[in-house]
């Protein structure tokens, strides 16, 4: 059922995405990530998070550094479609944050935090979260996941999407 608009605007009034952590589905989103475009299915995905320590990235600092230097993203077309079908290699492939070269040049450890997930075998992904610190690793199942988590040298979980 999608949100209410009542709840959406005390969410909005929290933070532009507030909403999107309050519905669990797949979405696109526009906007300030507030605007729903279109819910999507998904697959089932192997996630590993990790954040390095010290403070971390201000989403501010982040969108300031961005605007500095802004990268047109590419269209979510092709990863919309990719989620759909379930081609979870397609979607590895497909992921992107065009805030990442802001994050890392803010703090330059979520680059080592990157870094060290694409080195890892059965990584098929990985990215920065949003604006940063968390970085997020697409596993290719989930004991990958949780192996890579008790071998992170950073704070670390191993989950799944729904």
């Amino acid at each position: 059922d999608p949100l209410s608009e009542p709840v959406l605007e005390v969410a909005r009034s929290l933070g532009a995405d507030v909403a999107f952590f309050l519905d669990p589905r797949p979405t696109l989103l526009a906007g300030a990530g507030d605007v729903a475009v279109r819910t999507l299915a998904a697959p089932r995905l192997s996630v590993l998070l990790a954040r390095p320590e010290g403070p971390g990235v201000s989403t501010k600092a982040a969108y300031a550094a961005y605007d500095a230097a802004p990268i047109e993203p590419p269209s979510p077309d092709a990863l919309c479609n990719a989620l759909e079908l379930g081609d979870i290699r397609a979607i590895a492939g497909l992921l992107y944050n065009n805030l990442e070269p802001a994050a890392v040049k803010i703090v330059p450890a979520v680059g080592e935090v990157l870094a060290w997930m694409r080195g890892q075998d059965g990584v098929l992904s990985a990215q920065v979260c949003g604006s940063g610190s968390c970085c997020f690793a697409l596993c290719a199942s989930d004991v990958v996941a949780q192996t890579l988590s008790g071998r992170c040298p950073w704070w670390s979980v191993a989950t799944r999407s729904a």
